[in-house]
């Protein structure tokens, strides 16, 4: 349970400070996209595997929490839409991925839990 909320605050840390260079060293928008996707893929990544591997069910499930409130975060932030590339439009689309790597999250940790009971 600690160790996915620490996966979480870290990918979450990561892209404030990707955000906050990216005001300092004036960097494009992309910059901070890119940093978002590959956010999504090590938190979807690390949450299935890790808990794949270490049988823990509650790894997924607190990794997903986060993602779901990224999501939600992600879809209803006014700041995020003004500067976000590609616009409204595109902010939603990556709301969605975040919402259904979240769901997946939980189907992981509740394969995990049948595993578990089965034996």
């Amino acid at each position: 349970l600690h160790f996915g909320w620490t996966t979480a605050a870290a990918l979450v840390n990561w892209n404030d400070y990707v955000s906050r260079c990216s005001l300092d060293l004036e960097w494009s928008g992309w910059v901070k996209v890119n940093a978002l996707w590959l956010s999504v893929v090590l938190a979807g990544s690390l949450g299935t595997l890790l808990s794949l591997r270490r049988k823990s069910g509650l790894y997924a499930l607190t990794v997903a929490w986060a993602v779901l409130a990224v999501a939600s975060h992600t879809s209803m932030s006014e700041d995020l839409r003004e500067e976000f590339p590609g616009g409204e439009e595109a902010l939603q689309r990556v709301a969605q991925v975040e919402y259904f790597l979240g769901l997946g999250l939980i189907l992981v940790a509740l394969s995990v839990f049948r595993r578990h009971l089965k034996r």
